[in-house]
C-alpha cells in the first residue's frame, strides 16, 4: 500500500533554503489523503473497555493496519507569509519561532476555516478531548454545535498535538 500511495512529486522547500536544492518528502508517502483498514483486523466493541482493534488472523511484523485521513493537516513549506506575520505580532519580542510554531499556528488557523465553511463538522471535531477546564461537548447545548470556538480549537490542538512539547501549562 505504501507504493500506491507514494507521492511522485518532490515539494522544494524555498524558505529554508533559497536556492532551491532542499526537497521536502525525500522518502515515502504523505498520508494526508487516505482511509485505509486492512481486512486482517475489525474494530469492535471489547465487553467493559470500549471500541479496540482484533486481529481476526495472524498479521506479518511491519504490516500497515490502519490509515486515516486527519481532520486538517499543515506543513511548513505551505504555510503562507501571513502566517509568520500574525506569529510575529502575538509572540512577544525575543521568543525564537520555529517551524512547529509556524505549522502549529497554520494548522489552527486552517481547522477554524474549515469549520467556519462547514460548521455541522463542529461537531465531529469538539469530539476530540479539550482539557480539563472547557465543558465536555457532551454538554453543550445544540447551537454550541455549530459555533466556531477558537479557544476550544487551541486547546484541543494543545491536548491532541504529538509533539515533544506539553503546550498545555500554557493555556488557561
Amino acid at each position: 500500500i505504501i507504493d500506491e500511495l507514494h507521492e511522485k512529486s518532490k515539494i522544494k522547500d524555498n524558505r529554508i533554503n533559497k536556492i532551491g536544492n532542499t526537497w521536502i518528502h525525500q522518502e515515502g508517502p504523505r498520508l494526508d489523503h487516505a482511509d485505509y483498514l486492512n481486512d486482517k483486523i475489525e474494530v469492535r466493541i471489547a465487553e467493559g473497555k470500549g471500541r479496540g482493534w482484533f486481529a481476526k488472523q495472524d498479521i506479518p511484523e511491519h504490516t500497515l493496519l490502519i490509515s486515516s485521513k486527519p481532520f486538517e493537516i499543515a506543513y511548513y513549506d505551505e504555510a503562507p507569509e501571513h502566517t509568520q506575520s500574525i506569529i510575529s505580532k502575538i509572540v512577544p519580542p525575543g521568543c525564537i519561532i520555529d517551524s512547529s510554531v509556524v505549522v502549529g499556528v497554520e494548522l489552527m488557523i486552517r481547522i477554524t476555516q474549515k469549520l467556519l465553511v462547514e460548521p455541522e463538522r463542529c461537531r465531529e471535531f469538539y469530539q476530540l478531548y479539550c482539557g480539563p477546564n472547557l465543558v465536555p461537548m457532551e454538554k453543550l447545548n445544540e447551537e454550541m454545535l455549530y459555533c466556531v470556538d477558537v479557544n476550544r480549537i487551541m486547546k484541543i490542538f494543545a491536548y491532541d498535538s504529538f509533539e515533544q512539547i506539553d503546550r498545555t501549562n500554557n493555556i488557561k
